[in-house]
């Protein structure tokens, strides 16, 4: 696709036509407009190298709408509109790369949950109170366990949403960006690294005790390592004890 390229007539500087309106120094990367000012032709800075800030810009200039009113429509924007863009880009993380697998299936139910309960509030609103608020609601509707660690998951899909629609210039700062409340302690935590075998032995061990009980459901390998590791500990403690 061929460029149309201009020269201006005040220098050597040459402009690309970008989209209706707006053009982009080559050399600078800057945005520009062509306005007719007493009936000619002239470029007039859009003042920036941002193509969606140059959009907004030229909106501005040519509907008449100030700063402030602008300001004002970013700050009536919902949270459920910055999760739905998060969705619609497809859960980018901060390198800005798409989610896969496990990830991208969590992120995704988390999202679905926390529309229930934020989709039409005010990001500009959101603070500790309504943490703390939606804590007390998602413990209420818990189906499973305490809720704790799910809201704290959840809120980190929540950062990762905010943090992408401040990228997208959605939002004009991000509404998480302080130290948010973790509602599940780590001692309650049990991570599936503490059953895992630690050695050859152990994991021979383990398959043996599977093909003799033929336990194939994860259920069954999480039982049977606990019992191994139960086993192995009483066993080095009987001979430390010796």
């Amino acid at each position: 696709m061929k460029t149309n390229v201009e020269t201006s007539k005040a220098g050597a500087a040459q402009f690309e036509h970008v989209e209706a309106g707006i053009y982009r120094n080559i050399d600078s990367g800057t945005y520009f407009e062509r306005p007719k000012v007493r009936g000619r032709r002239t470029w007039r800075s859009l003042g920036t190298k941002n193509l969606k800030h140059a959009r907004e810009e030229l909106y501005r200039r040519r509907s008449g709408v100030s700063v402030n009113e602008l300001d004002k429509a970013k700050a009536k924007v919902t949270v459920g509109e910055i999760i739905r863009l998060y969705q619609k880009d497809g859960y980018p993380d901060r390198q800005k790369q798409l989610r896969v697998g496990r990830t991208l299936q969590m992120e995704t139910r988390n999202c679905s949950v926390l529309l229930k309960f934020w989709d039409k509030f005010p990001a500009s609103e959101m603070s500790l109170v309504e943490f703390d608020r939606y804590h007390a609601w998602r413990k209420k509707n818990a189906t499973k366990g305490r809720g704790d660690r799910a809201v704290d998951m959840e809120f980190n899909t929540l950062s990762n949403a905010t943090l992408w629609g401040l990228r997208c210039n959605l939002i004009h700062q991000n509404p998480m960006n302080f130290r948010r409340p973790r509602y599940c302690s780590a001692k309650n935590v049990r991570h599936c690294r503490e059953f895992m075998p630690h050695d050859t032995e152990a994991l021979h061990e383990i398959a043996s005790l599977l093909c003799k009980r033929r336990l194939k459901s994860a259920a069954g390998v999480m039982y049977v390592t606990r019992r191994f590791k139960s086993a192995t500990s009483s066993s080095t403690m009987k001979h430390v004890s010796q």
